[in-house]
């Protein structure tokens, strides 16, 4: 395995976390490494290796795809396939320290149907999900992005069609920002109701930095790019394809794109030599923490890696999706 570790030996630096899945405070101390994903096509998540089963009664299928430790709750986003009698519907679940709740059908109400739920947040002790819904109360169709604070909704904006996607949310300084795609019409991100669009560009998400604030990342023509809200300064890169996950350590940036870690989106810090690539990773506590897989024939396998060296592995018939690493 190809590793560069020697850097943060020579530097051991606190960084201020504005959320606890995003940059963290690195300092020696206690934490739980949670994994997210599917067991038998059912929802589970492991804590420390342990595995954790969620309840999914009633619904043929489910997997986590978010997970947040927060306030000494772990929430976790999933999906799943339900079959009603007559159609089989996806929906989006979400468990609070294990409770289930079927957002389809708790967010909506005789006027509104939920067409779909893009991302979840916890700022404080609240809790933000967005998504968007279709508004029954009026004529012609109406669709509107929204969020729920506490499962209070607030409208955020109306679109034109129901196929756009809310692809993330964060907040910083109590406004709201969400992120947003269509096949063809206008993609951008809304700060709170007004909308900044988009030329050549698709963000996967957000990022709260300890130093500099919130990041952006996701695509620029054709490019992972990532940059600070606010500034029109872009770090792009000339590879192809997306950043699809920041994390930050000693003042430094790192982006997975395409299986590998990058550090300032210009040097390539990691990338396994024994796994054929890396899905997804966090700084925390100092270590860098990775979740790798290997691919034999249509069978993947997965590893969870402190600084290169391996803490866990999977089973037969489990899949891990995302590793959140939580620091106490």
């Amino acid at each position: 395995m190809k590793l560069y570790f020697g850097f943060f030996l020579l530097f051991v630096l606190s960084l201020t976390s504005c959320s606890e899945r995003d940059s963290v405070t690195n300092h020696d101390t206690v934490v739980d490494v949670y994994v997210s994903g599917q067991k038998d096509n059912h929802a589970v998540y492991w804590k420390n290796n342990q595995l954790v089963t969620l309840d999914d009664t009633a619904y043929i299928s489910s997997e986590v795809d978010t997970l947040v430790v927060k306030n000494q709750k772990v929430y976790v986003l999933g999906s799943a396939i339900l079959n009603d009698g007559v159609n089989i519907l996806n929906r989006r679940l979400l468990w609070i320290n294990g409770v289930m709740s079927d957002l389809n059908v708790t967010y909506a109400t005789d006027t509104q149907d939920v067409v779909s739920i893009g991302a979840l947040d916890v700022v404080g002790t609240d809790l933000y999900i967005s998504g968007i819904i279709h508004d029954l109360s009026v004529t012609p169709d109406v669709y509107r992005l929204v969020y729920w604070k506490n499962g209070e909704r607030t409208d955020v904006a109306e679109l034109s069609a129901s196929d756009y996607n809310n692809t993330a949310m964060a907040w910083q300084d109590s406004s709201g920002y969400f992120s947003v795609a269509h096949p063809s019409l206008d993609s951008g991100m809304y700060i709170d109701t007004t909308f900044h669009p988009y030329v050549n560009m698709f963000d996967f998400g957000y990022f709260h930095s300890g130093t500099n604030g919130l990041y952006v990342f996701g695509t620029k023509e054709g490019h992972p790019y990532y940059q600070v809200v606010g500034s029109d300064a872009v770090t792009n890169t000339d590879l192809n394809g997306s950043f699809t996950k920041l994390s930050e350590f000693a003042s430094s940036i790192y982006g997975l794109h395409n299986n590998k870690i990058y550090r300032n989106a210009a040097e390539l810090y990691y990338t396994s030599a024994e796994h054929n690539g890396v899905q997804d990773f966090q700084w925390a506590n100092n270590s860098l923490y990775t979740l790798e897989y290997n691919l034999s024939g249509s069978t993947y396998s997965y590893f969870i890696l402190q600084n290169g060296v391996q803490k866990g592995l999977s089973a037969a018939g489990e899949t891990y999706k995302t590793i959140f690493v939580n620091i106490y």
